[in-house]
């Protein structure tokens, strides 16, 4: 019972951050990225601390209260379609053993979401989306800074499970 209370009570306090920092990705005129990338990890470490349930329901409540509470809905959009449930899906990716496979399943989870965002926002929330950029050299791009997130979280990862782990209990 006493881990059952903890688990609820970290899943709040996850929440809480999470909300937080995505208020701030919505409405700082800049570190917008920074932000996205900060709510990720929260369903990281509840994945580590519970499980996947308690990371995907920790994901669904997020979502679904940054909905109701940033009115502004489609700077919710890479939280939902990406940054929310990406630690889930690399800890299912990341069982296959060929590392090979693994990139090309990370590829093709941000190409799909990544054109997802593009389509919802234009047709959706009719956005005109000028990136100043032939679209495939943007793609290209944010393919690259794909990358250089799913290092950076996956360093974080490591570090909060050898570190951090250890002296927040």
């Amino acid at each position: 019972m006493r881990q059952k209370n903890r688990i609820i009570a970290l899943g709040g306090l996850l929440g809480a951050l999470c909300i937080i920092s995505l208020y701030l990705a919505a409405y700082l005129p800049t570190s917008r990225l920074f932000f996205y990338i900060v709510s990720s990890v929260f369903c990281g470490i509840m994945l580590i601390e519970s499980g996947a349930y308690g990371a995907w329901m920790l994901y669904i409540a997020t979502s679904l209260l940054s909905v109701c509470v940033i009115p502004d809905k489609p700077r919710i959009l890479p939280y939902i379609l990406l940054f929310g449930f990406y630690g889930i899906i690399k800890h299912y990716i990341e069982k296959i053993k060929s590392v090979s496979a693994q990139m090309a399943l990370k590829f093709v989870f941000f190409a799909i979401d990544a054109s997802a965002m593009y389509v919802i926002l234009k047709k959706i929330f009719m956005l005109q989306l000028n990136f100043g950029k032939p679209l495939w050299l943007v793609a290209f791009i944010a393919a690259v800074i794909f990358f250089i997130y799913d290092y950076a979280y996956t360093k974080f990862i490591v570090y909060y499970n050898n570190m951090l782990k250890k002296r927040l209990k």
